[in-house]
């Protein structure tokens, strides 16, 4: 009988302990994994409300799939649901290790929908504090400036912006 050490070395055991591990953390992924691609493939030809539909059904097979929960926001954003958008990029942000892409959408609600131009200055400047070379969020930050009637500022974001895209 081998150790557990010695087991664990074992390139079999590695790969059964591997296959067990993923068979649990993808449980009922398939599906999910099904939804998100249709989903995705409905979001690409601009049918954004059947794509937020499939979304959502990725989201019922697996609730913490957050590339469904972002891409369901997009949705929603598209067709001018800012309210539901939002709600989904702040549970994204909430659920995420790294929330660049839930932080830039949620500032892009702010400032489409009702000009809330103080909510999307703060997301925008938290995610440049932790990502400086984020060109979209200095675009954004420019645009916020604009909306502001800061031109100086809207400039100075916008030549970050560029500086950063290349």
């Amino acid at each position: 009988l081998k150790t557990v050490p010695e087991r664990a070395m074992s390139s079999k055991f590695s790969a059964l302990l591997c296959l067990a591990l993923l068979s649990t953390a993808c449980s009922r992924g398939p599906a999910c994994e099904t939804h998100y691609r249709q989903g995705l493939e409905r979001y690409h030809r601009r049918d954004f409300a059947n794509a937020e539909y499939l979304f959502a059904k990725a989201l019922n097979a697996r609730g913490s799939h957050l590339p469904s929960l972002l891409m369901r926001g997009k949705c929603f954003f598209f067709q001018k649901r800012y309210a539901d958008a939002r709600s989904c990029f702040e549970t994204a942000l909430r659920k995420a290790a790294s929330p660049a892409t839930a932080q830039l959408w949620l500032a892009r609600c702010d400032l489409i929908a009702g000009r809330e131009l103080a909510g999307a200055e703060a997301s925008l400047g938290a995610l440049t504090a932790r990502d400086e070379e984020h060109y979209a969020a200095w675009f954004l930050l420019g645009q916020v400036a604009e909306a502001r009637g800061q031109p100086a500022r809207a400039l100075e974001c916008y030549q970050r912006g560029l500086v950063y895209e290349n």
